[in-house]
């Protein structure tokens, strides 16, 4: 903790910039090799991704999740984070509460589409009541899960609103899982190709919407946030490639 409190304090002296940390939990995507334990998850249905089948969490095993991302939360705020964003995207454990693909729970963590958010909506009240008001609070989700027989935009911006509801200041939009085939960051992909996947979100919330992917290009970056698509324009490769980027 105190290196990275450290870290922050020194980037805060010398920039206004905000400074986030995202927090997540890779259920079915965790490698066993890795941590030693099965891997867990809504329900017991193996990842092409590691090509291990997971236990399914008992209702215990909820709780102590919820319990461990309010820690974590706890100490991003100790740390000196601006921003805490909570990953519900990509395959992760919340998205694989959240689609009827891995989720085939019948207790109230299953079934419906409401049932399904159940989990996430109840990670993000316990981290916002674990830091307050004083600390922005996001969520990463993905615009659709791009995976056959999965969420669609519209299951996302219902999951968005609520989220906004239960209590996060910005909702980050990114799109498919880990095990999509369908492409989103290289190069063929036209340039804000996907900026669609957070307009739709942006309709249905009244919150900061972030947007992401193929938007590397000022110009077009530009052109998404005057088009009323998105509010705020995520850039991870773009920065490796010119950090100075942004002040250009």
């Amino acid at each position: 903790m105190e290196p990275l409190r450290l870290f922050i304090d020194e980037l805060h002296q010398e920039t206004d910039a905000k400074i986030a940390t995202q927090l997540l939990h890779m259920g079915r995507y965790t490698f066993s090799a890795l941590t030693g334990m099965t891997p867990i998850a809504p329900s017991p249905i193996p990842s092409r991704l590691t090509h291990e089948t997971p236990r399914e969490m008992t209702e215990e095993d909820i709780e102590e999740v919820k319990e461990a991302y309010a820690q974590a939360a706890s100490r991003a705020r100790e740390a000196g984070f601006d921003f805490v964003e909570v990953l519900a995207c990509t395959g992760y454990l919340i998205s694989e509460f959240l689609s009827p693909i891995t989720n085939k729970r019948t207790d109230a963590y299953g079934g419906s589409v409401e049932d399904r958010m159940r989990f996430g909506l109840e990670v993000i009240k316990k981290v916002r009541e674990t830091i307050g008001k004083g600390l922005a609070l996001g969520i990463r989700i993905a615009g659709n899960d791009f995976m056959e027989g999965g969420n669609t935009n519209r299951e996302s911006a219902l999951f968005a609103a609520e989220a906004e509801r239960a209590g996060v200041d910005a909702i980050n939009v990114t799109g498919g899982w880990h095990e999509t085939k369908i492409p989103q960051l290289t190069s063929n992909v036209p340039p804000g190709g996907f900026l669609y996947l957070s307009r739709g979100i942006k309709e249905k919330v009244s919150i900061p919407v972030f947007a992401s992917n193929r938007l590397g290009d000022p110009y077009v970056a530009e052109r998404a946030l005057r088009s009323g698509a998105c509010d705020m324009i995520c850039w991870g490769r773009p920065l490796i490639a010119d950090p100075e980027l942004p002040n250009k």
